[in-house]
């Protein structure tokens, strides 16, 4: 194989030629940047730059981050088109072109426009769904998130698909990372990493291009929690970022909680279709992340294809895993899918750091509904419509019994029948769409 095949690895079990084939056109290149990429990562290779003046930005981001499979520029007619303007968040779609107007100071509103244009736009390339004529909710909050990051302690654990966009769109902060991993060519089409970090620790990658307070190598497969909890103490972060990818951050959450510190854990199920994230504030009395582990119910899960489903679980050798890891699914989402998650996840901690929370997060955090659960796509676990979040909680734990306890923060819950659970307040939750 190729590098440029390896770099696509990830992908092609979901997409096969992805949109190798298609063209788009955009007039301004620099300020569409980040859909650009996250098309990028779909295997779009062609694009039409109406403004020549915004193309050296496109190809100075292509070379670091695909220069064995830059995008390329043609003349060729488009298949869509962007109009990229800047103001106040806003998208507005008609047939074969979307203007999206957003302002990247305003990186969280940026990311979310970004988000919701590049979704579309692959899904309608690769015809899962029509061109879209309207936008009837709005994905973000036109007013924006901001927040004066400077002299905020923000601890990453996992610096992988999640966390390296974490830090990204965290930048300002001050950071301790923490994770064992070097980059490898499989990460680049999901991760905030170069062609030149290839090799590298993923802390030490990403320490060259935000402020690090220091950077912590340990083995997440098994963490060293007298370390870690020394190594909080000795410099308490505002908030810790939980995004390893495994089982591992239940424990790390556990001692998180134990030394009060504001947490949020954030995980993809399998092809990153659905996530969740888990916001953990000890100060404002919210349930820990145990409280909802394995109770929470709100719709059936997604049926997985029989291949993905002997991946996740068939029990074999370690050696044979990791092959099936590279070869078959591999974490099998573009950036797209696991950008959107790390997007909730830093929009809850921003929260959490803030000293004036918005009306949506205040709520979240007065019902207890502090588990939101997000999908790329529809159809399971109570999702409707893709790019949807919907906040869960204290009413929506269902199973068997009449109550259940917490081990870790010994709050006692009641449980509920699945058919007797209420609606979900979809009204509510309109605005985190």
């Amino acid at each position: 194989m190729s590098v440029a095949d390896d770099y696509f690895a990830r992908v092609r079990p979901l997409l096969g030629d992805g949109l190798s084939r298609c063209v788009v056109e955009v007039d301004d290149a620099e300020l569409a940047a980040l859909v650009l990429e996250l098309l990028a990562s779909c295997m779009l290779e062609h694009v039409v730059v109406t403004r020549r003046e915004t193309l050296p930005a496109l190809e100075r981001a292509s070379a670091w981050k695909r220069p064995f499979a830059p995008l390329r520029t043609s003349q060729a007619r488009a298949d869509a088109r962007i109009v990229a303007r800047r103001g106040p968040a806003s998208i507005a779609w008609s047939r074969g072109t979307v203007t999206m107007t957003l302002d990247p100071d305003d990186v969280l509103a940026y990311v979310d426009v970004s988000y919701h244009v590049a979704r579309t736009l692959r899904d309608v390339l690769l015809g899962r769904m029509t061109w879209p004529t309207a936008s009837p909710r709005q994905p973000f909050d036109p007013r924006g998130m901001t927040i004066d990051l400077c002299g905020r302690h923000v601890m990453v654990v996992g610096c992988g698909s999640l966390g390296s966009e974490a830090v990204r769109m965290l930048a300002g902060a001050r950071f301790t990372l923490i994770d064992d991993a070097n980059v490898t060519v499989y990460n680049l089409a999901r991760q905030w990493f170069g062609a030149a970090d290839v090799g590298r620790p993923k802390v030490e990658a990403l320490q060259d291009r935000v402020d690090i307070a220091r950077t912590w190598r340990t083995r997440l497969e098994a963490p060293d929690l007298p370390a870690l909890e020394a190594l909080v103490r000795d410099d308490p972060p505002d908030v810790v970022v939980l995004a390893t990818g495994t089982h591992h951050h239940a424990m790390l959450a556990e001692l998180s909680w134990r030394l009060g510190i504001p947490h949020v854990a954030a995980c993809c199920y399998p092809r990153a279709r659905y996530f969740e994230v888990s916001v953990v504030s000890p100060r404002d009395h919210t349930p820990c992340l145990h409280c909802f582990r394995g109770h929470l119910y709100r719709g059936p899960a997604e049926p997985l294809p029989d291949e993905l489903a002997a991946f996740l679980y068939e029990a074999v050798p370690d050696a044979e895993r990791a092959q099936r890891y590279t070869d078959l699914v591999a974490e099998p989402a573009s950036q797209i899918e696991t950008l959107r998650a790390a997007h909730v996840l830093v929009r809850c901690a921003v929260e959490l750091m803030s000293q004036t929370r918005s009306a949506w997060f205040a709520r979240v955090l007065a019902e207890s509904t502090t588990c939101l659960l997000g999908g790329n796509a529809a159809g399971a676990y109570g999702i409707t419509e893709p790019g949807q979040v919907i906040r869960l909680g204290l009413d929506d734990i269902a199973g068997a019994t009449d109550h259940v306890r917490c081990d870790v923060c010994a709050r006692t819950m009641r449980v509920a029948l699945r058919d007797e659970l209420p609606p979900l307040d979809d009204a509510a939750d309109a605005a985190f769409l």
